[in-house]
């Protein structure tokens, strides 16, 4: 019995690292996405204290201590 609690425990594990990997981006809420302009807004005010840059996606710190992931869109024309 304790084996197969033991299995249980290890396989619900597995199945929460992999759904926390698997999107990271959904850690962030989409309650915290700004968009370009918001973005600049904050820069010139002073309102954004650190920022992460990796690949396409911008994340960050503003002077409230709230995070933000930045949206960004490709427009074709």
């Amino acid at each position: 019995m304790k084996n197969l609690a033991m299995w249980a425990v290890i396989v619900f594990l597995t199945i929460g690292l992999y759904n926390m990997f698997k999107n990271p981006q959904a850690n962030v809420g989409k309650g915290n996405s700004i968009i370009f302009s918001e973005f600049l807004s904050e820069v010139d005010n002073g309102g954004v204290i650190k920022v992460d840059i990796q690949g396409n996606n911008i994340r960050g710190v503003l002077a409230n201590g709230i995070l933000f992931l930045l949206i960004h869109q490709i427009i074709q024309i």
